[in-house]
């Protein structure tokens, strides 16, 4: 018993479970319970991207370049198949949750997991993900150059990113 408790009284201290005392009326000690203690993620990781964007934004004289270049070593990051453009940077923004819609030469962004700091900070959060999707784009295996532009909140929950071929090595 010494050593589950003190691996619970490890995860008391950090935050991860409460302890209650329960006093039955009966002699000797009273009974010791532990309950975990719900995290919100969802909020912590949100609250984290707006609180990152906000000091982005406020610091440099060019945060939208600055964000776009984070991107930019983002997207040179990133695992990805081999494909034409449209191809990779549509593999990309599903795998981080962006459900992105192939309409011609364009994704329709319909599920930004970042929306909400993006209303906030434009400037940086939509600039980073313009430089991930150039730096995705870019590694295209067909040899085709394209121009990617990022078009935000054209609907209060769509963002469109084109893709247009700009030339072509046979």
């Amino acid at each position: 018993m010494t050593t589950v408790r003190f691996h619970l009284e490890q995860l008391e201290h950090a935050g991860l479970v409460r302890r209650s005392v329960e006093r039955s009326g009966r002699r000797g000690r009273p009974a010791v319970r532990y309950r975990s203690v719900e995290a919100d993620l969802v909020a912590a990781r949100s609250e984290m991207i707006d609180a990152l964007a906000d000091v982005a934004a406020a610091g440099g004289p060019a945060p939208a370049d600055e964000a776009r270049r984070a991107g930019e070593r983002w997207g040179a990051s990133v695992d990805v198949p081999p494909g034409d453009a449209l191809e990779l940077t549509t593999h990309v923004l599903t795998r981080l949750g962006f459900e992105p819609e192939p309409a011609g030469d364009r994704l329709d962004l319909r599920g930004c997991p970042f929306r909400a700091a993006a209303r906030r900070n434009q400037q940086v959060v939509c600039q980073i993900h313009l430089g991930l999707a150039r730096a995705v784009a870019a590694r295209a295996d067909d040899g085709a150059s394209v121009d990617v532009q990022l078009l935000p909140f054209v609907e209060p929950t769509l963002c469109q990113l084109t893709l247009t071929p700009t030339r072509s090595t046979p």
